[in-house]
């Protein structure tokens, strides 16, 4: 997975390309004739899709700098963003389907010697709205990690993972890190899955954590 997803999108051809077909595309409704006979892929057709992916690759290129790099000095808790949309949270995290408000939960009910680091799912990289990552930098206790980071090494380091309904909670406990899951998924019922059905009580839940138990052999049994 970090074959593709450990490298940074980059300019491709096809973006010139499409952008000429979509002027194309343009001039060519314009000039239409008013006799038209209906067609029905035409109608189904939006033009914009041609110039979407170029549009998220220069996106992103501006919303890099809202990204930092993890610190060795911190102790953190890990929240990997969920794509959107997908069952994963319109479905399995009704609750939490608004992610922004999500994060504005566990940044308030995360322990205070802790920083939430937040992770953008590599698909997402250039749709979100720069208005997005704005919001969650005015945040003191949250920090936008670089997405090109390896997703194993910041689990391995983390204090634990939040997550609503993500593989991440999956990876986590195999790795021998506390998960605290808000959703629903099909690893909830496993055995030291911390289900947070209400988030007020995440902090109680984190504070209580035995995290030297999760290092055991015990645990790993």
């Amino acid at each position: 997975y970090m074959l593709v997803s450990g490298k940074y999108p980059k300019f491709k051809i096809i973006y010139f390309l499409n952008l000429m077909r979509y002027l194309y595309d343009l001039l060519k409704n314009y000039f239409k004739k008013s006799s038209y006979k209906f067609n029905f892929e035409e109608a189904g057709y939006n033009p914009i899709n041609r110039i979407e992916e170029a549009r998220n690759f220069l996106k992103f290129q501006f919303q890099k700098k809202y990204y930092c790099s993890p610190s060795d000095n911190q102790k953190y808790i890990l929240f990997p963003l969920h794509f959107q949309p997908e069952a994963t949270t319109l479905v399995l995290a009704q609750n939490y389907e608004k992610q922004l408000n999500a994060i504005d939960l566990i940044a308030k009910k995360i322990p205070c010697k802790y920083v939430l680091y937040v992770k953008e799912h590599y698909a997402r990289l250039g749709h979100r709205e720069t208005a997005f990552y704005k919001k969650l930098n005015k945040y003191p206790n949250v920090r936008l990690i670089n997405p090109l980071t390896n997703v194993y090494d910041l689990i391995l380091k983390s204090e634990g993972v939040v997550t609503l309904s993500g593989t991440t909670g999956w990876e986590a406990m195999l790795l021998g890190k506390p998960v605290y899951l808000l959703g629903n998924v099909f690893y909830q019922t496993f055995k030291y899955i911390n289900k947070v059905d209400n988030i007020d009580d995440l902090t109680d839940i984190i504070k209580s954590t035995d995290f030297q138990f999760y290092n055991s052999s015990h645990y790993q049994q």
